[in-house]
């Protein structure tokens, strides 16, 4: 739990078993960070160990627990990405051995986006009973807003609502990513207040926002930008089957935003019901004024049906995404059903 761990931070002392998991990398690896600055003055190069599943025995892991620390009352142990192979392959190495943690020694399992979450194993769920669980989740939207405007606050800037939506929505909702790219911005911007211009003129959309962008020359019937659009992603190294695999996600995206609004009568509401980013909400809702469920549902269509032209055929995949890009231009525009 989060709360125990902050607890101890804050206290100075660290101690327990803590199992580190989640999507939200930049908390995940803020909190370690806290933890081994607490252990800076108790020779790390001797009582700070570091291991990883992919090169460690079984017996690694009761050395580097159970050894007494040097010249030191504490030790930290780090083991990144513990696997239920391992715990089974050290059944008897491991037993019991969180359960009698030396009281020198904090133990800390700590589990990155390239694997499964441990909680998605029995076998490791039952290893980490007495452990401390943290799951660092993706931060809901108003957090990440008050996240952004604090970030810019430290860089003594100014950022709003508007312009906060615009940065999340082109460089995406991941804080690692975006701590970097406020860093930027603020170093950019001469004047105290951040501006839509700051965000563009440093800032590099991600595949999900020029996807937007393309959607958006579609709506529009503007087939040239359309093109323009797509063939800006290839130029950037991007693959079709991604392109194509962040489009199709879209308007799977689109058919949800459009149900939802129905039901609730507004973005702001089908927002909260769905729990999607009320900025990201406002924005689909203007791309499905221009489709009918029945079009968005035939468009999903053109793109499983492009998957499959990808996946099975000899045409070059470029040219199967052009052939969707101009199949969605003429669904467009044809009068809606509904």
């Amino acid at each position: 739990m989060l709360s125990e761990l902050k607890r101890q931070i804050k206290e100075g002392s660290i101690h327990g078993a803590f199992v580190l998991y989640g999507e939200e990398s930049y908390l995940r690896n803020f909190y370690l960070s806290e933890v081994k600055k607490l252990f800076m003055d108790a020779l790390p190069e001797f009582n700070m160990h570091e291991l990883n599943a992919r090169n460690m025995a079984a017996y690694d892991l009761g050395d580097a627990v159970e050894s007494y620390p040097m010249m030191s009352g504490k030790k930290l142990v780090i083991v990144n990405n513990f696997t239920d192979d391992l715990l089974k392959e050290g059944e008897n190495e491991f037993s019991g051995l969180i359960e009698n943690l030396p009281e020198f020694t904090a133990l800390f399992f700590v589990y990155d986006e390239s694997v499964d979450p441990p909680v998605k194993s029995s076998k490791l769920k039952k290893f980490f009973e007495k452990a401390f669980m943290v799951e660092f989740k993706s931060a809901s939207p108003k957090d990440l807003e008050n996240w952004v405007m604090r970030h810019f606050k430290a860089n003594k800037r100014v950022i709003y609502t508007t312009e906060i939506e615009y940065l999340l929505l082109r460089c995406g909702t991941s804080m690692t990513a975006l701590s970097h790219e406020i860093e930027k911005i603020s170093n950019f911007a001469t004047s105290e207040k951040i501006e839509k211009k700051h965000i563009d003129a440093v800032t590099v959309p991600t595949i999900e926002s020029r996807v937007y962008s393309l959607t958006d020359e579609i709506v529009r019937g503007r087939a040239q930008n359309a093109y323009v659009e797509l063939h800006g992603l290839f130029e950037t190294g991007f693959e079709s089957v991604v392109v194509l695999a962040v489009i199709s996600r879209l308007f799977s995206d689109l058919i949800e935003t459009k149900a939802a609004i129905k039901k609730e009568g507004s973005a702001d509401k089908a927002a909260k019901a769905t729990g999607m980013a009320p900025w990201l909400m406002r924005k689909n809702a203007q791309i499905v004024r221009g489709f009918s469920h029945g079009q968005l549902l035939r468009a999903l269509s053109l793109c499983l049906k492009a998957d499959v032209d990808i996946k099975s055929s000899r045409i070059d995949q470029k040219i199967v995404l052009e052939v969707l890009i101009a199949s969605l231009i003429d669904l467009k525009r044809e009068r809606k059903n509904a």
